[in-house]
C-alpha cells in the first residue's frame, strides 16, 4: 500500500476522531415495502463519486464453490487526504483444505475507467462489468486469480435509498445487485485452475465518512441452503454514536426477495484471546431476526474462523504503529460454518441445514 496515503488518512481520521468524542446522531436503514420488488436503479450499482476527502466505494463478492473453495473479492475506490479516487483490489482465495492466499494492489487514479450507464469498473488487472442480472468479475493477481460470471436470481435489493445517515450530511449507502447470486467460471491458485460453480453475493457500498469514526465492528454474512439465501449486514456503532447496533437481514428464495427487517441481533459471546492476533474474539455467535414478516435464528461456534487478515501487517512498522495507536487496528475474520437455520415466515416454521460464509471486521 502507499504509506503516504495511509499517513494522510491517519491525520484526517484524527481530526474527525476528535470531533467524534461528542455524541452524534445516527439514522438506521429504512425498509419501505416496495424495496423487495422494485429492484435497483442503475445509479445504485455504478461508480458513484462524491466530493470530499472521506470518500470510499467498494464492490464486494463473497462466494463459495460447490467443491468447497471460498472467495472474497473486493474492488475499491477511495479519496482520503491527498488521494483522489485511487482504485485498488483485495482478493482472497481459500482452498477446501484451508490454504489461503490474499493479494492486494493499488493503482493510480488515471488508471480507473468507470461508466455510469451500466456497471463498468476497470483498472490494472481488475474488471467488473455487466447489467442486471449478469455481471463479470475478473482479477488477475500474481498467485491467484478469478474469472467469474455472476448471475442474480432475483431483482437485487436496496433498503429504501440504501442509507444510514450520520450528522453533517455524512452517510453510508449499500445495495445488493446480486444478494442471491450463482457463479460460474474459474479460480486459480499458483497456476492451477479450479471450476468455480457455486453461490455468492455481490454488494456495492458508498460512504463519505471513514469507517473507524463510527463503527466498532462490522458483520457481513451469507446464509445459503438450496434455493434459499439470507443476507445479514451491519455494524456496531461506537460510543459517540450511542453504541447502536445497525443491521438488516434479507431473505431471498426462488428468484424473489421475500422479506427484510432491521430487527436483527448479532449476539457475540464467550470472548477469548487467540494466539495468532492477540485479539479477543467471540467463540460463539448467535444471529436472530424478529421482523413483522419473518423470524430467524442460527448460531455457530468453535472453529468457525477460516482466515484472519490483519490490515496493518501490510504496512511498514512505523506507519502501522501510528495507525494502530491513533486510529484503528482492524482485523478481518473470515468465517465459514455449517448451521441449523430456524426460519418462520407467514406463520410457517421450518428448520433446515445451511451454510454460513462471511466476515467480521473488528476495528480496535
Amino acid at each position: 500500500m502507499r504509506t503516504w496515503i495511509i499517513a494522510v488518512l491517519v491525520l484526517g481520521a484524527l481530526f474527525y476522531a476528535v470531533s467524534a468524542r461528542a455524541d452524534h446522531g445516527i439514522t438506521p436503514f429504512n425498509i419501505p415495502s416496495d424495496s423487495l420488488t422494485d429492484g435497483l436503479p442503475v445509479s445504485a450499482v455504478t461508480h458513484d463519486p462524491y466530493p470530499g476527502k472521506q470518500f470510499g466505494e467498494t464492490w464486494t463478492l463473497t462466494g463459495m464453490t460447490d467443491s468447497g473453495w471460498m472467495i472474497f473479492a473486493q474492488l475499491i475506490v477511495s479519496s482520503t487526504g491527498l488521494s483522489n479516487f485511487f482504485p485498488g483490489y483485495s482478493l482472497t482465495i481459500i482452498s477446501p483444505d484451508g490454504i489461503a492466499v490474499i493479494e492486494t494492489a493499488e493503482f493510480e487514479s488515471e488508471e480507473l475507467i468507470a461508466a455510469d450507464e451500466h456497471v463498468y469498473v476497470q483498472f490494472g488487472p481488475a474488471l467488473l462489468k455487466g447489467t442486471h442480472p449478469r455481471y463479470h468479475l475478473r482479477i488477475d493477481a500474481d498467485r491467484i486469480s478469478c474469472d467469474l460470471l455472476i448471475t442474480a436470481q432475483g431483482p437485487g435489493f436496496m433498503a429504501g435509498d440504501g442509507k444510514v445517515n450520520f450528522d453533517n450530511g455524512r452517510f453510508m449507502k449499500v445495495s445488493w445487485p446480486a444478494p442471491d447470486a450463482r457463479i460460474e467460471g474459474t479460480l486459480t491458485m499458483d497456476g492451477k485452475p479450479v471450476n468455480a460453480s457455486g453461490w455468492a453475493d455481490l454488494d456495492h457500498l458508498v460512504q463519505n465518512i471513514l469507517g473507524p469514526i463510527f463503527a466498532e465492528s462490522w458483520t457481513s454474512l451469507h446464509v445459503h441452503a438450496n434455493d434459499l439465501d439470507i443476507i445479514v449486514f451491519g455494524f456496531e456503532a461506537k460510543k459517540s454514536y450511542g453504541r447502536k447496533p445497525i443491521y438488516l437481514a434479507l431473505v431471498c428464495e426462488g428468484g424473489r426477495n421475500l422479506a427484510a427487517t432491521t430487527d436483527v441481533i448479532v449476539d457475540k459471546r464467550d470472548y477469548a484471546v487467540e494466539a495468532y492476533s492477540g485479539r479477543s474474539i467471540p467463540r460463539r455467535i448467535e444471529v436472530r431476526a424478529d421482523g413483522a414478516e419473518f423470524g430467524m435464528s442460527f448460531f455457530f461456534g468453535g472453529d468457525y474462523v477460516i482466515h484472519r487478515f490483519i490490515v496493518l501487517e501490510k504496512l511498514n512498522p512505523i506507519t502501522a504503529g501510528i495507525v494502530k495507536r491513533l486510529v484503528a487496528n482492524p482485523i478481518y475474520i473470515r468465517t465459514y460454518s455449517k448451521v441449523i437455520l430456524h426460519l418462520e415466515m407467514n406463520g410457517v416454521s421450518r428448520t433446515t441445514p445451511a451454510q454460513v460464509l462471511g466476515q467480521f471486521i473488528y476495528m480496535h
